[in-house]
């Protein structure tokens, strides 16, 4: 899940509180669908975390393209200083949170996997589960220190860390310029073209979850690149339509259509929701649009996005995603070792466990938030300004 996983669009382009909202409530989304398996329950559309999942990659997918055509005039795309200024922001805002989790994720690694073990040992939920722990290898740590670990099958999903899709993120990152002047030189239909063609093809020769292996075998979590470039693709468009909406209107209104078809071929349901509640919330604003209550309520949602509440969701969301398991494991596996537990309702269950994951959760994230995060973030911008040529990139 996930950032998950990205900073806000700096404040002297534009506040899209409507991704700040959206990134917020995916990750709790996160948080309650594995809280719900914990429990030993499923429920229909809260099960399916993976879902929430690929809505973070289109909100990075908007986010980061965003950015890169906003400071387009002072951080040209073919220029090595912007390539180093973007790679510098994007390493400061993921890696001091995420290396901080990881180290707890390997010290106490035995412990994590002993606790998942006895707790699907009460509740059987449908997959595979190995009692035998491999030893760690230096293989290992090497991957998930250098953010490479996603790459690799063996690896993808070793820890008790959601962190695939962080892995997935980095890729996602060090592809982004080629794929930016890629989208300049070659225009939005061909480029897109280009990437779904190498998820197809990815689609094809990768198994992923679980099943029989494909071609190139099974990936236990969708951490390669192109097994998830639609989501991403769409993301792009879409920023690419808000973007041109105020200098070349017909440009804006292809580009907005090409996003929501690109969503309707490729993803489920929900991401074609989520890619339609974007633009109205972002790109042509609803209340602009859609007439009477519709129109109302879709300011009223509007103002509840920007309130607060949501600003705090986004703002912990990457250090709730990082977290939840490292908290949810040892909290799951102590509570159902008590008989009382297991004899309560199911959605009893749930909620008790919830409740107490939010009661942790949250103040530990907006620590880390406030003292790792911001500082990280505040590292990378003045490395940024001390290395870069004069006249050229700004962090």
């Amino acid at each position: 899940m996930m950032e998950p996983v990205v900073e806000h669009l700096n404040r002297e382009h534009s506040q899209l509180p409507f991704l700040d909202a959206l990134r917020g409530t995916m990750c709790f989304w996160v948080l309650a669908g594995h809280t719900l398996a914990m429990a030993g329950m499923t429920l229909p559309v809260l099960s399916h975390v993976a879902l929430a999942v690929d809505i973070f990659m289109f909100v990075s997918g908007f986010l980061m393209t965003y950015y890169f055509r906003v400071r387009e005039d002072r951080e040209p795309w073919e220029a090595p200083a912007t390539w180093r200024a973007f790679y510098l922001r994007r390493f400061f805002r993921i890696a001091p949170a995420y290396y901080g989790f990881l180290l707890i994720a390997l010290v106490f690694r035995e412990w994590y996997h002993a606790a998942v073990f006895a707790i699907l040992s009460h509740y059987p939920m449908g997959f595979t589960f190995s009692a035998d722990l491999p030893p760690l290898g230096w293989q290992d740590i090497l991957t998930h220190a250098t953010f490479t670990f996603g790459l690799f099958q063996k690896y993808a999903a070793s820890n008790a860390l959601p962190d695939w899709s962080i892995g997935l993120e980095m890729q996602f990152y060090l592809a982004l310029p080629f794929i930016m002047l890629l989208y300049k030189r070659a225009g939005h239909l061909v480029s897109t073209a280009l990437l779904l063609a190498l998820w197809a093809a990815a689609n094809m020769v990768f198994a992923i979850y679980s099943g029989p292996p494909k071609l190139l075998g099974i990936y236990p979590e969708p951490s390669f690149l192109p097994l998830k470039l639609n989501c991403f693709a769409i993301g792009i468009l879409l920023a690419e339509c808000y973007y041109f909406k105020s200098r070349d209107a017909r440009k804006g209104v292809l580009l907005c259509l090409f996003s929501i078809g690109v969503a309707i071929a490729t993803t489920t349901k929900c991401q074609v929701l989520v890619t339609l509640l974007s633009v109205l919330m972002l790109v042509y604003p609803g209340e602009s649009v859609v007439s009477g209550n519709a129109g109302r309520f879709l300011g009223w949602l509007r103002g509840v996005l920007g309130s607060r509440p949501c600003r705090f969701l986004a703002d912990t969301s990457y250090s709730v995603y990082l977290l939840h398991l490292l908290v949810l494991f040892p909290l799951a596996a102590r509570l159902t070792a008590k008989p009382w537990f297991l004899r309560l309702p199911g959605l009893r269950r749930y909620f008790l466990l919830l409740g107490i994951m939010i009661l942790i959760v949250y103040p530990i994230s907006f620590l880390v938030h406030k003292f790792v995060e911001r500082p990280g973030i505040a590292l990378g911008r003045q490395l940024v300004r001390r290395y870069r040529p004069a006249a050229s990139v700004r962090g």
